[in-house]
């Protein structure tokens, strides 16, 4: 009999219970995934860039291209006035073809020196024979020692003067063949010198800024053009503070100023390993295909997304001292929850809860 009795007693226990909580206010736990964002803002630009500088001073007679014109690898893109090189240009022509002349084996001036060799070469062989037919007479008694002494000399004397100008031949040919290649080079270097006159083109891609008009002096290494090709590059500057959540792989939000309301998706490509300290800043790039035609330069904010998580959310006057009360249906539950952040009149949380789980107010 008191079995029973407590039997029945739980029993109305229950029903009492359960007849206070069908008369109980719930509201269910809903579960959202949250992201959190690190915000940058940064520029496209094209990642290969080539800065085209002046290498000579002079006056520009003409410019042939136009901002966001493409250009060919090579092609002429301005002039420079050379009438002063095309006048040094003339004269060194002019002095490499008379050097050529000169230095030729049929030329008056080879021809000449030749010949004066030539002769004094016979001279001295007639001298020698003189001088062989004077020691047999001299021998025999026939002439004084004087008169030997006299060929002896006459053929020493021009002996030496055909050695002389055999060397003087051979250093005069030297000499020619020297100032051809001087004048060679000196023509080379004035041709070289010319076609620095001409600004042309290193790479093929797009002109992002012409410097230069018709008219304009401009000196050595002066920048004159900016090609860039079009493989563009974002780079976005984010807080230091939040330097540590920015991981490559992580997904990218990005907003072209230039084009309200389009959004394109990237993700980090890369850290820069260097903070800027005046300004507390940290770089990084972005891979994303952006459209054609962006013009150089242009302004683009990022949203870096850093981390996803799941929370649920909470009625906030269903939360208090750190925990919210969870009806199981037969019983109430005393459940602690961590506050993740609020959401007007919501309580985004974490904690060990399910959705659709049934709250109390406390």
């Amino acid at each position: 009999m008191r079995l029973l009795a407590i039997i029945v007693l739980i029993v109305v226990v229950a029903v009492i219970i359960a007849t206070r909580a069908q008369r109980q206010e719930f509201q269910k736990v809903e579960e959202r995934e949250v992201k959190t964002f690190v915000y940058g803002s940064g520029s496209i630009s094209p990642k290969v860039r080539a800065r085209i500088k002046a290498e000579v001073s002079g006056q520009v007679l003409e410019v042939l291209v136009e901002d966001g014109q493409v250009v060919k690898s090579g092609q002429l893109l301005a002039r420079i006035d050379q009438s002063a090189i095309d006048s040094s240009l003339k004269e060194a022509s002019i002095e490499l073809k008379m050097t050529k002349q000169k230095a030729s084996e049929d030329s008056e001036y080879v021809k000449s020196l030749k010949a004066r060799v030539e002769s004094t070469r016979k001279r001295t062989e007639f001298l020698q024979e003189v001088l062989k037919r004077r020691e047999e007479l001299y021998k025999d008694g026939l002439i004084s020692k004087e008169a030997l002494e006299k060929a002896k000399t006459d053929y020493e004397i021009a002996k030496k003067e055909l050695e002389s100008l055999e060397s003087s031949l051979q250093d005069s040919i030297e000499d020619i063949k020297n100032r051809l290649s001087l004048s060679s080079a000196r023509l080379e270097r004035l041709k070289i010198e010319k076609n620095k006159h001409e600004i042309k083109s290193p790479v093929e891609g797009v002109i992002l800024k012409k410097d230069i008009s018709k008219g304009d002096v401009v000196q050595v290494g002066e920048v004159l053009f900016m090609i860039g090709q079009p493989i563009w590059e974002v780079v976005l500057e984010v807080d230091e503070e939040y330097a540590s959540l920015v991981k490559v792989g992580q997904r990218v939000e990005l907003r072209l100023n230039i084009e309200e309301g389009r959004v394109i998706e990237g993700f980090v490509s890369e850290i820069l390993p260097k903070v800027d300290r005046s300004r507390k800043l940290l770089s990084i790039k972005v891979r994303a295909e952006i459209p054609p035609n962006i013009p150089f330069d242009a302004s683009v904010d990022g949203k870096i997304e850093v981390k996803t998580e799941r929370v649920f959310v909470i009625p906030k006057d269903y939360y208090k001292d750190g925990s919210v009360i969870v009806f199981d249906g037969v019983r109430k539950v005393k459940v602690p929850v961590l506050v993740k952040s609020e959401d007007s009149d919501k309580l985004l949380v974490k904690g060990q809860l399910k959705a659709g789980s049934k709250l109390i107010k406390p």
